[in-house]
């Protein structure tokens, strides 16, 4: 979305600059001419530094098992053998609220709704006053009483599920089978029991199209490009076989939100509408909110004030909208996740370069945190990102230049083990990592592995990206990806058929769980480069989108419980996921960094 960057950065240029000019009024002043940061020496930077925390290295430990959303912790490892997970039967039954007795013969456990037995080396059990023959009997393991997958499938009435690539085995009661919800566990997005995977697409448009229906947002100025276009492309989302897309939730009387009730109730009207529209075509959002708004400052304040002082009339502006928009939709199925920001991150340390004052990597960092917890006291259950794109090459040393009082922008190169800590000061407060990432793994940019290993380089791509994120501890969401493209994609002549097909191959082998393709059906006049250079609404865009979708589902959404004897495959066994398995995923004992390093400077 080149052009819309463009589009942004005026915008947030023309409103700081304009918040500069109160800044008298304001209750905090920018202690330098173009950053939000105070200064002060390397010593204090890099003991700062020293004090970010990076996640244990997770080790891999045998087979992980959920209940719903709860990690158990067991008596016995479980272990997958001839196509089924065995577990311990009083930790499970244990966990799901019942009462539980157990002796080396059989096991027994009653509850709400349940009242179960199961005999050692017994296929018949009884569940709920029914015997039921099953497949395979209880095992007793080291004293324990295990059973298989399929009696707790019927014992609780549950869907159950065994993903042999992060070796989880995740039990979904009630609700939960069912409920549209995104979550993680261990590491991976889930939804209704089983592994969650998409390809699909920006539709960054909808919320202004809709809005143009009743109050003509100036670049959707006709019918024909409003609600109807709106309806068309989520008809066609839905008919080729996509569930999710990415849009941003602002128009025209969003901007006056503040002032004038009269248009805070339009703005609630416009977007009851975009959701209702979501919910008909069973299309789910990853609803970018754009937080760091003009639209939330308060008379004699700046940007500043709404980034810096959580007590500031802006902040509680901020914080109004939040609590009001997000109580009002968390309840539909069309919300998948909530996003703070469209790429702040690029925004962030800059201020030297773009004539205007930026927040620093830290306190846009702080400001996420703040906004996650706001948007989690109001919706628990949903899943929050940053919103950020890619990494720029030196986040981490222009936010030190900030720091330290650098004449200017510091664009040295970051090396990995940089990357990662401002990764951590930037998305501690969120779920999901988001990344922006175009013609990934096409560029010649190398990384170090830290200062004191120059020669040792890792390409950025999306196996890098993705083995950050596994180190940081969360999930990759790659929100916007193309290539470059030189004509009309309507006319199947805008991509060369085998670079776009082999970029969405290596999509899928990176395992990146959810991308949204840039961009789906956009609508506004007057652009034409929407449609010649981005637009992936007919043509091999969208067929290559479609296989590609259909590829990344078929080889990671699969339940390795089956009907099958095979022995076991070792896929759930107790090794771990060291550096070896790390660096087959990006190739580099460097993202397992030792910030020790730092002790010395």
């Amino acid at each position: 979305m080149r052009h819309l960057r463009t589009l942004t950065v005026l915008a947030l240029c023309a409103l700081m600059i304009a918040s500069c000019i109160c800044v008298s009024n304001a209750k905090y002043e920018n202690p330098q001419k173009y950053s939000m940061e105070p200064y002060g020496t390397e010593d204090e930077f890099w003991a700062e530094i020293n004090e970010i925390q990076l996640p244990e290295e997770k080790v891999r430990d045998g087979i992980a098992v959920w209940l719903n959303k709860t990690q158990l912790d067991l008596s016995e490892k479980a272990f997958f053998k001839n196509g089924t997970v065995y577990v311990p039967f009083k930790d499970v039954f244990e966990a799901a609220g019942c009462s539980v007795s157990v002796n080396k013969k059989s096991a027994t456990a009653t509850g709400d709704g349940i009242n179960v037995t199961a005999k050692k080396g017994k296929t018949a059990y009884d569940i709920n006053g029914t015997e039921v023959t099953l497949k395979r009997a209880p095992k007793i393991v080291r004293g324990v009483f295990m059973v298989s997958a399929d009696f707790i499938e019927k014992a609780l009435d549950a869907k159950v599920w065994y993903d042999e690539f992060s070796g989880t085995y995740v039990i979904t009661t009630g609700a939960m089978k069912t409920d549209d919800i995104l979550r993680i566990i261990n590491g991976k997005l889930w939804m209704n029991g089983e592994p969650y995977y998409e390809i699909s697409f920006n539709k960054w448009d909808l919320a202004l199209q809709v809005a143009s229906y009743t109050g003509r947002e100036a670049e959707w100025s006709t019918i024909e490009s409003t609600l109807p276009a709106a309806e068309e492309a989520l008809s066609m989302l839905h008919d080729n076989g996509f569930r999710t897309i990415r849009v941003f939730v602002t128009a025209s009387t969003r901007s006056r939100y503040v002032n004038s009730e009269k248009q805070r109730n339009k703005f609630y009207a416009q977007m009851d509408t975009m959701f209702d529209l979501c919910d008909k075509y069973e299309i789910q959002m990853n609803a970018c909110l754009a937080l760091p708004s003009a639209d939330f400052v308060a008379s004699g304040e700046t940007i500043s004030d709404l980034y810096c002082v959580p007590e500031s009339e802006s902040r509680k502006n901020l914080y109004d909208f939040i609590d009001t928009f997000v109580t009002r939709y968390k309840n539909r199925r069309s919300v998948l996740m909530w996003e703070i920001v469209n790429e702040g991150n690029l925004q962030a340390d800059i201020g030297w370069a773009a004539k205007y004052v930026c927040p620093s990597a830290r306190i846009l960092g702080d400001f996420y945190a703040d906004c996650a917890a706001r948007i989690k006291m109001n919706d628990p259950e949903r899943l929050v990102t940053g919103g950020d794109g890619e990494l720029r090459g030196a986040q981490f040393n222009l936010y030190k230049g900030t720091r330290v009082g650098f004449i200017g922008c510091d664009w040295t190169q970051d090396t990995l083990e940089e990357r990662l800590y401002v990764q951590q000061m930037l998305y501690h407060g969120v779920d999901v990592i988001s990344t922006h990432s175009y013609d990934a793994g096409r560029n010649e940019i190398y990384y170090s592995a830290s200062r004191e290993d120059p020669d040792t380089k890792t390409h950025q791509d999306l196996k890098l990206l993705m083995a950050e994120a596994k180190r940081l501890g969360k999930v990759l969401y790659n929100g916007e990806t193309s290539l470059s493209c030189t004509s009309n994609s309507h006319d199947d002549s805008g991509f060369e058929k085998e670079e776009l097909d082999e970029y969405l191959r290596e999509t899928v082998d990176a395992g990146v769980q959810l991308t949204h393709w840039w961009t789906f059906h956009c609508d506004r006049l007057g652009h034409p480069e929407d449609m010649y250079t981005w637009d992936m609404t007919y043509g091999k865009g969208l067929a290559a989108v479609k296989e590609a979708n259909a590829k990344l589902k078929a080889k990671y959404v699969v339940n390795a419980l089956t009907e099958g004897e095979a022995e076991d495959s070792g896929c759930g066994s107790s090794a771990p996921l060291t550096v070896a398995a790390l660096m087959s995923i990006a190739p580099a004992a460097v993202i397992l960094i030792k910030k020790e390093r730092y002790d010395e400077k």
